[in-house]
């Protein structure tokens, strides 16, 4: 019965999440943003540390690399959160200019491949297609992020919303036949030690 109610539970927090996203795009990112901010600089922060105390046992080219990954993610979570309040609307915009220039870099990489491969008459089919589309999504991205941030979010929210739903119906079907069992089960006991006593 327990762990029904915890469905129930979970599907009506989801739920809860998926409209905030609906209703918030901006702020649901930049909370996500604030947190996984917290999450870089204490662990960039719990990393130094440790290479600290432990810096006799590195070589000083692997005790620099780190040195380096851990000030770097201190730097970029306190840059995410200074941007978070200063500028809200940055964030998702952000977001959106970082996957712009995925899709930028990717096809790049792919077009490279692609012309050493045609080189050596070993073209792989569809390759060209996918670096055009690559190429298509990154420069959309770039040219209207705003608007892609928030379809995107719009989306990933009716997803969410749709999880919550289907957590919060599957908790109250198993609940619903959970005490229709139970009381089958109880009313079959009480028959059962009817017919016994007499």
């Amino acid at each position: 019965m327990g762990k029904l109610i915890y469905y129930i539970a979970l599907g009506v927090l989801i739920i809860f999440i998926g409209i905030f996203m609906w209703a918030n795009p901006t702020a649901f990112i930049n909370i996500i943003a604030i947190l996984f901010s917290f999450y870089l600089i204490q662990g960039g922060v719990k990393s130094l540390i440790m290479l600290f105390r432990s810096r006799k046992y590195f070589k000083k080219g692997a005790l620099s690399t780190i040195l380096v990954k851990d000030l770097i993610n201190i730097v970029i979570g306190a840059t995410a959160i200074f941007v978070a309040f200063i500028n809200p609307d940055a964030i998702m915009s952000i977001i959106v200019f970082v996957i712009a220039a995925a899709f930028l870099f990717s096809s790049l990489v792919d077009l490279i491949q692609y012309i050493t491969l045609k080189k050596v008459g070993a073209e792989r089919p569809g390759l060209l297609l996918e670096i055009s589309l690559q190429i298509s999504f990154g420069i959309l991205f770039c040219l209207f992020p705003q608007f892609i941030g928030r379809t995107g979010m719009t989306i990933l929210s009716v997803v969410v919303i749709s999880i919550g739903c289907i957590c919060l119906t599957g908790g109250l079907i198993s609940l619903k036949y959970s005490r229709r069992l139970a009381k089958a089960e109880k009313e079959n006991t009480i028959d059962v030690e009817y017919k016994d006593v007499r």
